[in-house]
C-alpha cells in the first residue's frame, strides 16, 4: 500500500513514546502532544486568520447589508476586502484538516497492534518485532493501562 511507510513511521514514533512510558494510554497521550507540538505553527496560523476574519466582521455585516438583494456584487465586495486586507477566508479552517489525516493514521495503527495473522498467531501491522512496544504485547494476553484490560 502506499501509504505504508506513514503507517510505519507513526507505528514507530508510538513504539518510541512506549518506550518512554512503559504504559499504553501514557504513550498516546505523548504521542498526541508530539503530533500537537509539531502542528503548533499551523494552529497558530489559523488562529490568527481566525482573529482577521473577526475583525473584518463588522466590515462584512455592513456589505451584506448594502448588497442584500446582489449576490454578484456581494462576493466581489468581500474578495476585494479579503484581499485588500490579505485575509484568506479559507485560513481558519485549512490548517486544522491537515492534522486530521494524523489521528486517522493512529486510529489504524493502533487497530492493527492487536491483528491476529491467519496462523492464529499474535502479528501486529506496521511495528517492527524489534521495539519494546512488539515484545509487551506479543507476551501477554492482557493490555493493561492504569489497571484496565485495554484487549
Amino acid at each position: 500500500m502506499i501509504f505504508d511507510p506513514i503507517f510505519k513511521g507513526i507505528a514507530t514514533l508510538l513504539a518510541a513514546c512506549y518506550s518512554f512510558t512503559h504504559n499504553y494510554a501514557l504513550a498516546i497521550a505523548v504521542f498526541t502532544l508530539i503530533i500537537m507540538v509539531a502542528f503548533t505553527p499551523l494552529t497558530l496560523k489559523s488562529t490568527r486568520s481566525m482573529m482577521a476574519m473577526q475583525r473584518l466582521q463588522p466590515e462584512i455585516k455592513r456589505l451584506q447589508a448594502k448588497h442584500k438583494d446582489d449576490r454578484q456584487t456581494l462576493n466581489t465586495e468581500m474578495m476585494a476586502l479579503y484581499q485588500a486586507e490579505g485575509v484568506n477566508p479559507l485560513g481558519g479552517c485549512l490548517p486544522m484538516l491537515v492534522q486530521i489525516p494524523i489521528f486517522f493514521i493512529l486510529f489504524r495503527v493502533l487497530r492493527g497492534l492487536t491483528t491476529i495473522g491467519d496462523d492464529g498467531l499474535f502479528d501486529p501491522d506496521y511495528l517492527d518485532q524489534g521495539t519494546e512496544l512488539y515484545k509487551d504485547l506479543h507476551r501477554t494476553d492482557e493490555m493493561l493501562s492504569f489497571g484496565i484490560d485495554l484487549a
